[in-house]
C-alpha cells in the first residue's frame, strides 16, 4: 500500500493500483472496518490482475488463451506450442476474439472491426473465416460460435 488513508483512516482506492483516491470498503465495515476495507482493496487489485492476464497483451505484446500464444508485434501465432501460419485477416480476427474473451461479438461487430465493413450484408465472410482458423488450430482453437449470435473466445 501507498501509506494514504481516507478522513477516517481507512485504505484508498489508491492502495488497489487505482486513480481515484475515493475509500474502498467504507460501506461494508462492520466491527473490523479496517480488515475488511483492507480486504476490498486487494480483492480490487485481484481483479485488476485477472483483467491484465486475459485479453489484454503483456508487456511484450502476446495474448494467451489455453494453448494459444498469440505475438503480436511479430504476427505470429502457436497452438499447443506449434506455429500455426495465419493470413493476416485470420490473425486480426483471432486477435480480435482474444482481446476481449468471454464477450459475445456479433458477426457485423467483427466485419466492422476486422474488414471495416460498416454493412451487415455478408456476415458469412466472418464464418468462412473462423472455420479457416479453427481448421489450423485444431483442439486449441479458443473460438466458440454462440448461436444466432456471434463468436467468442474462451479464456
Amino acid at each position: 500500500m501507498n501509506g494514504q488513508r481516507d478522513p477516517d483512516g481507512g485504505p484508498t482506492s489508491q492502495d488497489a493500483g487505482c486513480l481515484s483516491g475515493t475509500t474502498v470498503g467504507r460501506r461494508h465495515r462492520g466491527d473490523d472496518g479496517h480488515a475488511q476495507a483492507v480486504a476490498a482493496v486487494h480483492a480490487v487489485a485481484a481483479v485488476g490482475r485477472a483483467k491484465e492476464a486475459v485479453g489484454t497483451p503483456d508487456a511484450a505484446g502476446t495474448l494467451r488463451a489455453g494453448g494459444m500464444v498469440m505475438d503480436l508485434g511479430r504476427r505470429r501465432a502457436r497452438a499447443d506450442g506449434r506455429e500455426v501460419v495465419l493470413t493476416a485477416t485470420e490473425f486480426d480476427l483471432l486477435s480480435a476474439l482474444l482481446r476481449r474473451p468471454g464477450l459475445v461479438h456479433s458477426r457485423e461487430r467483427l466485419l466492422s472491426q476486422v474488414w471495416g465493413y460498416t454493412a451487415a450484408a455478408g456476415t458469412r465472410t466472418v464464418d468462412v473465416h473462423v472455420a479457416q482458423i479453427r481448421a489450423k488450430l485444431g483442439d486449441a482453437s479458443p473460438i466458440r460460435m454462440v448461436r444466432g449470435v456471434g463468436y467468442t473466445a474462451d479464456a
